[in-house]
């Protein structure tokens, strides 16, 4: 299958997604607006931006810039003071070097195929362009420790975890590991067993991940913030990150 050819069963899984969620989008972006703002302050806006995953209206991180925006959304706006277009992160209808910024922000795990997406934006952006990423993370570290290690092959970390009484960080650990394995099974027998029991996400990201994301797009970590298991990230294409 060519690497860019997305499936009936993936379309099919995002679509379910995507229905359970929308509800869900608005409340949420209110509920994270101390968060949105602080991801826009880190952006440092400027040049013509496009932001993939706008949502179907204007996101707080948005709200006191005033440069030349597009937005990017699967639904349609609802008076989002945007200009916007209805688009999948995958298929960017724009041409190449375009843009100066690129925003996406909770959307990466939401899509079918993240590694396309940046691929599209890195695509778009111009040779001096930088992308922003907000991604939820589920790394929860103790000191040098993480529980995620539990999902690698650091068995001996898992023990040590075991042995203090970490509890709390062993049973997030099981329930993420749980979620993963749930996913893997097909949508008729998730539905037989109501077993759809996250709504939202494709995917569920370690900060590991992102960057072996980043890595295999052609993109490099330019500045990194971690806000409680929001990370923020400006990225930018690798040969243009050693002439900065």
């Amino acid at each position: 299958m060519n690497s860019d050819q997305i499936s009936k069963g993936e379309w099919m899984k995002w679509k379910e997604k995507l229905v359970r969620a929308a509800p869900t989008f608005e409340p949420s972006r209110e509920n994270s607006e101390k968060v949105s703002i602080t991801f826009g302050e880190f952006c440092k806006i400027s040049g013509i931006v496009l932001d993939v995953g706008c949502g179907s209206s204007k996101a707080p991180y948005l709200r006191s810039v005033h440069n030349e925006i597009v937005g990017l959304d699967p639904l349609p706006p609802k008076g989002s003071g945007l200009d916007s277009v209805c688009g999948l992160g995958e298929f960017l209808p724009f041409r190449s070097e375009i843009f100066d910024q690129c925003l996406c922000a909770t959307t990466l795990d939401h899509c079918i195929r993240p590694k396309m997406v940046l691929n599209e934006m890195r695509r778009v952006i111009k040779k001096d362009g930088k992308i922003n990423l907000w991604i939820g993370v589920f790394d929860l570290p103790k000191g040098e420790r993480s529980w995620t290690h539990l999902f690698g092959q650091n068995a001996q970390e898992g023990w040590s975890l075991l042995r203090d009484g970490e509890f709390r960080y062993l049973g997030k650990a099981a329930w993420i590991k749980l979620l993963g394995t749930l996913r893997k099974l097909p949508i008729r027998i998730r539905r037989l067993f109501r077993l759809n029991i996250d709504p939202w996400h494709l995917y569920y990201f370690r900060e590991r991940d992102v960057c072996s994301l980043l890595g295999q797009s052609g993109l490099s970590i330019t500045e990194r913030k971690l806000l409680d298991r929001s990370l923020f990230l400006t990225v930018r294409r690798q040969s243009e990150t050693a002439a900065i």
